[in-house]
């Protein structure tokens, strides 16, 4: 595999307009993921390589895409705001006080 992939915005929004192009039904989000992911078997599908080795590419595969989806989704979500500061509180406890 690659040792490196230049994925950028305009990458993917490139692939979506062409798979749009060909299903105009591929505007909605998991049509197009769904497009992807045929032509991904697809393209290993043609591959001269035995049968594991293909297995063992697409459970990579699987893996990889899974980190790509949690960069995104990490991207993409708002930055939790950090939690308020402790209020300064001072006091004796002792067993089997309430």
């Amino acid at each position: 595999m690659s040792e490196e992939l230049v994925l950028s915005d305009q990458l993917i929004n490139d692939v979506k307009a062409v798979l749009e192009k060909h299903d105009p039904q591929a505007t909605e989000g998991l049509i197009g993921v769904q497009y992807t992911a045929a032509i991904m078997g697809y393209m290993l599908g043609e591959l001269n390589l035995p049968a594991d080795r293909k297995q063992a590419i697409l459970d990579q595969l699987g893996g990889f895409a899974v980190d790509i989806m949690r960069q995104v989704e990490q991207r993409n979500s708002p930055v939790p705001p950090p939690p308020p500061a402790a209020a300064n509180a001072f006091g004796i406890w002792k067993p089997g006080m309430s």
